[in-house]
């Protein structure tokens, strides 16, 4: 069998998955970050024998009873729930479920290297297959593709609606499915907006077609599900997310506790705040501006793979997840995200610089990850700029090369 890069791709999923089932004591499905939140609805609603009208119902009982953790009256959407963990609950396989990841994984994987392919067309093929490995190996992207993660499954829908954009349709419905399975999907629609105001307006209106069912969808599961969830949408801002930062976190508890009774960093989560009472809090307590400003920037290393505290913990002792998220930081998304950055500001305007669609792209990755990382910083809700971020990187080293080799001849 001749050996192709799809060929190599899969075995690397194929490897990591088993690595991943090795590693987590054959609890492979317990791995996924989120995946009791999901779950553990799922269990309670079989052990519970809960009628259908009430199986996401934001009101449960006796769930204390149940001794599952993280089932609450938030809650999660059940379209992820019922066909992505819905099958896990039937058959009990982590073979079967470790399957549908590295199908996840791999249709992720195809997807994005045609589209590379068309934006780099001109890039030797050694370098763009460069580009999907080092892509594939990244650490975020494996653990939450191969464990069928919500935003790896949401990531799935958004590239493959963008690249039926031509059937309306089926386009419209991929869409639909993306805000369906993250609450976060806004988020991503409004900055795919904001790159299209900014780099090409053309754009606007098909965009706009493609994505209004979409956001009708979003609307009633934002009213039904996505609203559950207590405190204010500024409720993370305040918090790293993160173990081992409890300096971090008593800085905040101080400084808010001159406004709102809040003891804990649990009080903090729960506070329920409008927009109004953010911006006057910013605009007139320098600390709290100063504090927002410094959790900003670490949720922005953060979901780049520089964990802070959170690299000295492993809830189930995997540390080699940790090591290689870290590793991934330092030789290659840190460099990646710097060098990208860099270019799309000092190059911005150089039309000869930039290939088709790429300063789009670009665009939209950088604002995903600062606004985003604003709210939450982790690395998996970043693993589709990841791959923005190393295809421009390896694009920007042979251009630099290129011109080097010009004025060698010059």
């Amino acid at each position: 069998m001749k050996l192709t890069l799809n060929n190599i791709i899969l075995f690397i999923f194929i490897l990591a998955a088993y690595t991943i089932y090795l590693l987590s004591n054959r609890d492979y499905s317990g791995v996924g970050s989120d995946f009791n939140f999901y779950f553990n609805r799922l269990l309670y609603i079989r052990e519970f024998n809960i009628p259908f009208s009430d199986w996401f119902s934001n009101s449960i009982e006796s769930y204390e009873e149940s001794n599952l953790e993280r089932v609450s009256n938030f809650v999660p959407t059940p379209f992820y729930c019922l066909i992505f963990l819905g099958p896990l609950l039937i058959h009990g396989s982590d073979f079967l479920f470790a399957i549908q990841g590295i199908s996840i994984a791999y249709l992720t994987f195809r997807i994005i290297r045609i589209y590379l392919k068309e934006i780099y067309f001109c890039i030797n093929k050694k370098i763009l297959n460069l580009i999907m490995i080092i892509g594939s190996l990244n650490p975020a992207f494996l653990k939450d593709s191969l464990t069928s993660g919500p935003v790896s499954v949401c990531n799935l829908f958004l590239l493959y609606g963008l690249f039926y954009r031509r059937n309306i349709f089926l386009s419209s419905l991929l869409f639909a499915f993306a805000s369906m399975t993250r609450s976060t999907y806004i988020i991503y629609w409004i900055i795919m907006l904001i790159s299209c105001l900014i780099v090409d307006r053309s754009l606007i209106k098909g965009f706009l077609k493609i994505t209004s069912f979409s956001l009708l969808t979003y609307i009633i599961f934002y009213i039904f599900f996505y609203s559950t969830h207590t405190g204010s949408s500024f409720l993370y801002i305040w918090s790293s997310g993160l173990h081992n930062n409890s300096f971090y976190e008593d800085y905040f508890v101080k400084e808010l506790s001159k406004y709102f009774e809040v003891f804990t960093v649990a009080d903090i989560i729960n506070l329920d705040i409008s927009l109004l009472d953010f911006l006057r809090l910013i605009f007139s307590d320098f600390k709290i501006a100063y504090g927002t400003f410094v959790s900003w920037i670490f949720k922005i290393l953060s979901s780049l793979g520089f964990l802070h505290g959170h690299l000295l913990n492993d809830m189930r002792s995997i540390y080699i997840q940790r090591l290689s998220t870290l590793t991934y930081f330092l030789l290659i998304i840190g460099p990646a995200f710097s060098v990208s950055s860099f270019s799309l500001f000092t190059f911005y305007k150089d039309r000869n610089f930039w290939l088709k669609k790429e300063k789009l792209i670009l665009t939209f990755a950088f604002l995903f990850l600062i606004l985003h990382s604003f709210l939450m910083g982790l690395p998996r809700y970043m693993i589709l700029n990841y791959w923005i971020f190393i295809a421009f990187f390896l694009r920007f080293t042979t251009w630099i090369k290129s011109k080097r080799n010009q004025q060698l001849i010059e």
